[in-house]
């Protein structure tokens, strides 16, 4: 027991010191520094985060819609679970109607979850998923589609015009990030949520050179973001490959198949290495740390299956783990 719990470092949300890249204007930090920032951090478990009541970011943090008892409550309930931070995802447009209603709000929001003990990782940009946001009231959830209201920011309208960028989205992300940028509360910055993902559900509306131009604005955003000289971190989350890969079943291939894909990445860095390849024994992610293949295992869908498996795991009740069967149905909506 005392083996597994040691080799088994599960995250919700991983994060990595190849991760911690930031703050100082101009160039990364250094790995001393990097290294430094991450033995201070505690054994991060998480998730992405959005209220039961907002079907996207637009609706979490718009003044009508901000829904300040519901994300108290659940919170509260990832507390309970043992969980010390969250990925939330913010928008461009929630800025632009209302710079300063939008920083009181966020301040709400990291008041709530500092008092759950709860640090936030924020997402300034997304790449995926509907390219036409739209303020105001958004439309009703379709049943049983994974992320049916979910925009990107910025829209297809922005991302098209680079000439725009300086107006738009530069003091959006530089208002935000100044006004935050010594804040204990917050983890770390994801500048851009999977930039060069190609979207199939809405590839018939998306910008031919969607993934060119969503690199370009990401590379801008770098330079802006160090501008502020943050105290926290900086990351971004890309994208590389298709579902075929990624999310297999167990019908059609073996847990940890993805092995054969990733076992090459420890050769050509130092760094620490995170895998996600639908696992779902213990038994199985212990092999491949032991093995030297990954460092970390990022095991979102077996804590979908158990969401009491960091507790069990941390306590030594890995018998009682309640193993996901790689069945997808989590994500059967893509």
């Amino acid at each position: 027991m005392r083996g597994i719990r040691f080799a088994i470092l599960i995250f919700c949300l991983t994060v990595s010191r190849e991760a911690a890249l930031a703050a100082a204007p101009g160039h990364p930090w250094f790995a001393k520094r990097a290294n430094h920032w991450y033995s201070k951090q505690p054994w991060l478990v998480g998730s992405n985060f959005i209220p039961s009541t907002a079907i996207n970011q637009l609706e979490m943090w718009q003044a009508d819609t901000f829904d300040v008892s519901t994300i108290d409550r659940e919170l509260g309930w990832a507390e309970s679970l043992g969980m010390n931070t969250m990925r939330v995802f913010l928008h461009n447009l929630v800025w632009q109607e209302d710079s300063q209603g939008f920083l009181n709000r966020t301040e709400q929001f990291l008041t709530i979850a500092d008092k759950h003990h709860i640090r936030i990782t924020f997402v300034l940009l997304d790449s995926v998923w509907d390219p036409y946001p739209k303020e105001g009231k958004q439309r009703d959830p379709r049943p049983h589609v994974h992320n049916s209201g979910w925009v990107q920011a910025p829209g297809a309208e922005i991302l098209k015009d680079p000439s725009h960028w300086n107006t738009t989205v530069k003091p959006y992300v530089l208002g935000v990030m100044t006004h935050f940028r010594n804040d204990k509360r917050i983890l770390m910055w994801d500048l851009m949520n999977e930039p060069d993902n190609h979207n199939p559900p809405y590839k018939a509306q998306e910008l031919p050179s969607k993934a060119e131009v969503a690199l370009r604005l990401l590379k801008e955003e770098w330079g802006w973001a160090r501008r502020t000289k943050p105290s926290q971190p900086l990351t971004s989350g890309v994208w590389k490959g298709d579902w075929s890969n990624d999310s297999m079943t167990s019908r059609f291939a073996p847990e940890g198949y993805q092995e054969d894909f990733v076992r090459f990445v420890k050769t050509v860095t130092t760094k620490p290495v995170v895998g996600v390849g639908r696992f779902t024994s213990p038994d199985t992610m212990v092999s491949q740390i032991r093995r030297g293949i990954l460092d970390m295992i990022g095991a979102a869908r077996p804590s979908i299956a158990d969401p009491f498996l960091p507790k069990k795991i941390e306590n030594g009740d890995v018998d009682d783990i309640r193993e996901c069967i790689g069945c997808n149905v989590c994500v059967t909506g893509d």
